[in-house]
């Protein structure tokens, strides 16, 4: 798949993407990571994270993740969110205004 990079499976329902380049950080490539998965059988309980391996800041090396059959946002019944990113958003955040404030 073109900018894919590495692929690897954490746990029975996440599938990581690492791609080369910030224009493949995106939903239409966690489209195409769903629609290769398809042969594997059912993919409603799927959620693909897509990383960039060559962000240069934190935002652009923020994960982007999606169930392979719901809108983003939503997962599947039971299914918990779970955080894939070393930092969290919030603490992102905090320390983003923190920086502007200085």
């Amino acid at each position: 798949m073109p900018g894919g990079r590495t692929a690897l499976w954490r746990g029975r329902e996440k599938f990581v993407v690492m791609v080369e380049g910030s224009q493949y950080r995106s939903m239409a490539m966690i489209d195409q990571v769903c629609v290769a998965l398809q042969p594997l059988g059912d993919t409603l309980a799927v959620v693909v994270n897509v990383q960039d391996m060559t962000a240069e800041h934190a935002d652009g090396a923020t994960t982007l993740s999606r169930n392979c059959q719901l809108p983003e946002g939503q997962r599947a019944f039971l299914q918990r969110k779970r955080q894939v990113d070393v930092v969290a958003p919030e603490v992102r955040a905090q320390f983003k205004d923190q920086n502007a404030t200085n």
